[in-house]
């Protein structure tokens, strides 16, 4: 209950405008998306993709956005912060063996940097070179009453088969065990999960099952062949925002880009169009949490 207060306290006071003793309500903007491999060699890498993603960014003006499989996080950044200077990107250390990196931005007219860290253990390997993605957490500070959160973006192992499954629970379990460690603070767990919802919290510890899902009602968040060669590509649903320790008022989500221009349904790559052959497999997901309306004496 202590930890609900604290969260509805401080998006209360985060996101309201005064206006004459009155606190016009607005609304907290959350957005994750797997950027394919952004800048490599081997992944698109035309001026159309930077293009599109940063039209995104700037179309919907999130207050927090993690972002999966940054090459050249460097690159990346000097990028977004020439665009948008009220944006700050943290970044993990370990991109795992495909140098795949995690970032977080968020937007410094709202939160204060805290510290980062890196869920290692969830690489599978103690050299992180050699194995998978280790979870991004970054603990940032509400700028108006100072509250404290934690931002947790995945990218689980990816595949279908049998190994990929067993790595997937032990990358779960691990955070599982993170959580329970540090369950003083609200969180929002987001990314790729490589996993539906479903099976994601059939591998979490019992006392995780009050997890909201903010993402429970998209169709879907990216596309994949589906094992059939058939010329079409199927809708998958792998990336999720959760939120820990805290219900919001209301919240609504959406996805978007060739996910929402099909209305998830299965397409071939014509349908699909650019944001899938230039941008992405995956999907933008966006939450927006809703607040009421509150008087200042």
């Amino acid at each position: 209950m202590q930890n609900l207060f604290l969260l509805i306290s401080f998006v209360s006071l985060c996101f309201s405008t005064h206006i004459f003793g009155e606190t016009k309500s607005e609304e907290f903007n959350i957005t994750s998306f797997n950027l394919r491999n952004f800048w490599s060699k081997r992944g698109p890498s035309t001026s159309l993709k930077k293009e599109k993603i940063f039209s995104f960014i700037k179309k919907k003006q999130s207050h927090l956005l993690a972002i999966q499989e940054l090459k050249t996080p460097e690159t990346f950044r000097k990028q977004l912060t020439e665009k948008f200077p009220f944006y700050e990107l943290i970044t993990s250390s370990c991109g795992g063996l495909g140098q795949q990196y995690l970032g977080i931005i968020y937007d410094k007219r709202l939160f204060s940097f805290i510290k980062k860290e890196e869920i290692s253990e969830m690489s599978l390997q103690k050299n992180c070179h050699y194995g998978l993605r280790p979870a991004l957490v970054l603990t940032l500070k509400e700028n108006y009453n100072s509250t404290l959160i934690q931002i947790i973006n995945l990218h689980l192992k990816a595949g279908s088969d049998d190994k990929a499954q067993v790595k997937r629970e032990k990358q779960v379990k691990y955070l599982s065990l993170w959580l329970t460690k540090n369950n003083n603070l609200p969180h929002i767990i987001l990314g790729d999960f490589n996993m539906t919802e479903e099976m994601f919290f059939s591998k979490l510890n019992d006392q995780f099952i009050n997890l909201v899902n903010a993402t429970q009602t998209i169709k879907c968040s990216s596309y994949w062949w589906g094992g059939i060669n058939d010329r079409l590509f199927y809708p998958s649903k792998i990336d999720h925002i959760l939120f820990h320790n805290f219900s919001p008022l209301s919240y609504q989500s959406k996805t978007f880009a060739h996910c929402q221009q099909n209305f998830c349904f299965p397409s071939n790559e014509m349908q699909l169009g650019s944001s899938y052959t230039h941008v992405s497999d995956h999907c933008p997901i966006n939450t927006k949490i809703k607040l009421e309306k509150r008087i200042i004496p």
